[in-house]
């Protein structure tokens, strides 16, 4: 209770709220807890896609993002070792540029 008592209040009822959430699903019969875990692991699983695609559309824009770098580098003649070198890209790649 005394780290309750340092915690502030929202954190309080952040502990409580989550304390009063796992009280109602001790409470719910087999049928409706194997209902309420399936619906738990759906929602785990659009959660856990959503993010890998958001990470992937990331990393999608900063692969083209090293390449349009790559693309002025070399423009501006910097040499094609250290382009590779600083935007991590194979000297094959910036040559097709």
């Amino acid at each position: 209770m005394e780290i309750l008592d340092r915690m502030p209040w929202a954190a309080q009822n952040a502990v409580f709220q989550r304390l009063a959430d796992v009280a109602e699903v001790s409470k719910l019969n087999k049928e409706e807890r194997l209902e309420y875990d399936h619906a738990l692991k759906r929602y785990r699983d659009t959660l856990n896609a959503m993010t890998g695609a958001e990470l992937k559309g990331i990393e999608k824009g900063r692969a083209a993002e090293r390449i349009e770098n790559a693309r002025s580098l070399k423009a501006n003649g910097v040499p094609v070792d250290v382009i590779a070198k600083s935007l991590g890209l194979t000297a094959e790649e910036i040559e097709a540029l």
